[in-house]
């Protein structure tokens, strides 16, 4: 398995009993920083039950564990107990993030706003300017987030420039402005030419452009041979990035989902660019192993992820990339019971589903015949045996679910059939003497069914012809023809119901008129 890339921490000192317990005090007197809410979420304002401390170590703790509510929890009781202090930037910051990761935009744009204003050096600058430069970029509101990329490209020094001018590229990209956007990816490429990210937008205008005249242009290629980065030094590890989502599960249900970051070496990380599902990348410091992101896009489908590493001191820089299905319609269709038949005789009986699902595929069902009791989930199959009915004769519904591979859940389908157990009644059996080589029989049924007629000569009990009607009623005519004058008959009359079940009367005999009989 790859290692992960550890986040680096910085030490907290640890405060004293005294301070702790007027930290303690002023947190429960319901003070509140930026107008960020200690508890619950800041749509629901609703707490959490977890349990809260003032440690900004902790709380970093609790994010790079991806358990995000509590780190929120955490850095707000923190910076409303301490809103001067000197963790309180940082703290902000970490605030913004975990905001930002949860996707409660406006939260994080209050908290990255706090950071900056608390700032202690250009590297606390720059990384609020950037991140409150994306929010902008997200909004669309492109003017700002320029202005937000060009304050922090006057303040940050060294190779992060780079980083700095592809952002105000991005920015110019998504606000159309594809010139200025393609000028400033080449100054970024001039500066540092192994930089996947600048060359990857230069691709896509390139290619854009190009498809007006060229037929098949080639598509472009993020990490492409040429663009990746450069080697590492003698004795320094080579830089191979991995990504896993949602703990590489091929299906989600929600655009949410939670990214494992890292690298195969345990090496320090400066930061990365992050794409989606879209062409849309942003930067993010390294901060964590883990977070939760949305994945872009409005509808169903594959969704690429793709992340740009960036070693320490921005040396080396790589790509890693991992897909998921993000797959929110649940599966669809019907099923028919024996066939489709309307009626059976028996309570066992076979399901014959035709259900679909386009991306994830159907992958389990549960059955009911009342609609409230439930089997477990079974694996789905198409065509189900021996399925069980409740006894007694009347019409009997089945009921379905199906859930797919990524979770879903149809809505309940359902198919009838009519269950009858009970024979068919049958009385008032007549025979019509027609003329000396036929008769006609008669009967009567209380349920439609079939007609047919046994019969044999009553010296011979081994050979029996069988005579069929083509009708369904209940009152049945079977005529029968070529017998033999003067000669004794012995007959049986027989009707099935539409769920097949049989009555057979007793036998009866008949003798044939004369020759010369009318």
């Amino acid at each position: 398995m790859p290692r992960l890339v550890r986040t680096r921490i910085m030490t907290v000192a640890k405060a004293s009993f005294t301070v702790l317990v007027l930290i303690a005090l002023a947190s429960s007197s319901g003070i509140r920083a930026a107008g960020i809410p200690a508890t619950g979420t800041p749509e629901a304002g609703s707490p959490y039950d977890i349990q809260v401390s003032n440690d900004l170590e902790v709380g970093i703790d609790y994010f790079q564990s991806g358990k995000f509510e509590e780190a929120i929890r955490t850095f707000s009781r923190l910076v409303e107990s301490e809103p001067e202090g000197p963790e309180a930037g940082e703290a902000y910051a970490w605030l913004g993030y975990a905001y930002l990761c949860r996707g409660w935009n406006s939260e994080a744009q209050k908290a990255y706003s706090e950071s900056l204003s608390r700032a202690r050096n250009s590297a606390e600058t720059t990384r609020a300017l950037l991140a409150l430069g994306q929010l902008h970029l997200d909004n669309g509101e492109y003017d700002k987030a320029v202005s937000m990329f060009e304050d922090a490209l006057r303040v940050c020094h060294g190779k992060k420039k780079v980083i700095v001018r592809t952002l105000i590229g991005i920015a110019n990209y998504e606000a159309g402005k594809v010139t200025a956007a393609k000028e400033i990816f080449q100054q970024a490429l001039d500066e540092s030419p192994h930089d996947p990210m600048p060359d990857y937008y230069i691709q896509l205008i390139e290619y854009a452009d190009k498809k007006k005249s060229v037929m098949f242009p080639t598509k472009p290629k993020l990490g492409r041979q040429g663009a990746a980065a450069k080697k590492a030094v003698a004795g320094e590890p080579d830089l191979k990035g991995v990504i896993s989502v949602n703990s590489g599960a091929k299906h989600t249900i929600t655009p949410h989902v939670k990214l494992t970051l890292g690298t195969e070496a345990d090496m320090s990380l400066e930061g990365f660019f992050l794409s989606a599902g879209d062409d849309s990348f942003r930067w993010h410091e390294w901060q964590s192993a883990n977070i939760e992101w949305r994945l872009r896009g409005e509808e169903d489908g594959v969704k690429q992820v793709n992340v740009v590493y960036y070693a320490h001191g921005f040396d080396q820089a790589r790509v890693a990339e991992a897909s998921i299905a993000l797959d929110r319609r649940p599966p669809w269709g019907s099923f028919v019971i024996n066939e489709g038949e309307k009626y059976t005789n028996n309570t066992l009986v076979r399901l014959n589903f035709s259900v679909y699902d386009k991306l994830s595929g159907v992958a389990g069902i549960c059955l009911s015949n009342d609609g409230m009791a439930w089997t477990d989930w079974m694996t789905y199959r198409s065509s189900l045996r021996n399925w069980q009915l409740p006894p007694g004769d009347g019409t009997k519904k089945v009921y379905a679910r199906v859930h797919d591979g990524a979770g879903n859940i149809s809505n309940v389908i359902t198919a009838a059939i009519e269950l009858d157990t009970t024979p068919p009644m049958l009385w008032l059996v007549n025979v019509k003497h027609l003329s000396p080589t036929s008769v006609q029989i008669s009967w009567m049924t209380d349920e439609d069914c079939d007609s047919a007629v046994e019969f044999r000569l009553d010296r011979d009990r081994r050979q029996t012809v069988t005579v069929r009607g083509d009708k369904v009623t209940t009152f049945h005519v079977i005529r029968i023809e070529d017998l033999e004058p003067s000669t004794k008959y012995r007959f049986r009359a027989l009707s099935r119901d539409l769920a097949g079940n049989l009555t057979v009367s007793g036998e009866y005999s008949f003798v044939t008129k004369a020759r010369n009989e009318t």
